[in-house]
């Protein structure tokens, strides 16, 4: 086998979408966020979209918080 086909994505069954027009998206944000503020240009941030709400996180972390907690309960204090 070729080094070059072991490290190739599709052999993990990772897939580029075809459907996946992330570069455009960003590059449509960059040229309408570009604005001429006095002498300067300025452009916003990519990643502020009004539109993209995240979920709360916060069982992922409760969970990942409680087991070294519990370690620190069962140490005995010298």
């Amino acid at each position: 086998m070729d080094i070059a086909q072991f490290w190739k994505l599709e052999l993990l069954g990772i897939k580029e979408s075809p459907n996946d027009d992330d570069d455009g998206q960003a590059m449509q944000q960059f040229q309408e966020s570009i604005g001429k503020e006095g002498e300067r240009y300025s452009v916003g941030w990519p990643w502020r979209s009004p539109e993209i709400q995240l979920t709360s996180n916060f069982g992922l972390c409760f969970g990942r918080l409680k087991p070294p907690s519990t370690n620190f309960v069962l140490i005995p204090k010298c």
